[in-house]
């Protein structure tokens, strides 16, 4: 979705919106994140067809990671507090994930 549609992932993430140019509204971070996720993604999903359960293991140690900074981040710049706590579900199961997969 960041790369269709850059400006629904603010408020999809939690986040404010303040246009930077009128060509191109978005800002770097919102493409740095669609390419992290598409990044991640295509990571796991090659782990997992290839039977590496150690890289599942460690991106699953990784995304948890990741989603508990973006919960950090949200948490003194963003908008909405459940999307805090969303963040911060979704790295502890993460981390529950990996932790019992290892």
């Amino acid at each position: 979705m960041a790369f269709t549609n850059p400006q629904a992932e603010y408020a999809l993430n939690g986040l404010k919106h303040t246009a930077t140019s009128k060509d191109d509204p978005s800002s770097a971070p919102i493409y740095m994140l669609g390419t992290w996720e598409v990044s991640v993604g295509i990571l796991l999903l090659v782990h997992q067809v290839n039977g590496n359960s150690t890289g599942v293991t460690t991106l699953l140690g990784l995304m948890s990671l990741y989603k508990a900074g973006v919960a950090i981040l949200l948490w003194k710049i963003g908008s909405s507090m459940s999307k805090v706590a969303g963040n911060v579900a979704t790295a502890v199961l993460f981390l529950t994930w990996a932790v019992l997969k290892s």
